[in-house]
């Protein structure tokens, strides 16, 4: 569960991501989504871009929800996914 909220639907790779974590000196800093951090735009960019190459896809990938101005399920939908 994450924080109460609907339980993680890809745990194996928060696991994986976890155990690569443990063997750097990571410092993890929340950002909100498509807000112009450029090192978030990258980020997703470039999982954009690896994602495309994939041959065997293992994990299901969600479509983002439209977006929709002043939407509460917007705003409540923060759980990572």
């Amino acid at each position: 569960m994450v924080g109460g909220r609907q339980p993680v639907k890809n745990m194996e790779l928060w696991k994986e991501l976890d155990e690569v974590a443990l063997q750097h000196d990571v410092n993890w800093k929340w950002v909100r989504a498509h807000n112009g951090n450029t090192y978030n735009e990258e980020a997703d960019k470039l999982a954009r871009k690896e994602t495309k190459k994939l041959k065997y896809r293992n994990h299901e990938i969600q479509k983002p929800l439209k977006k929709r101005r002043n939407s509460k399920l917007r705003r409540l939908k923060t759980v990572a996914t």
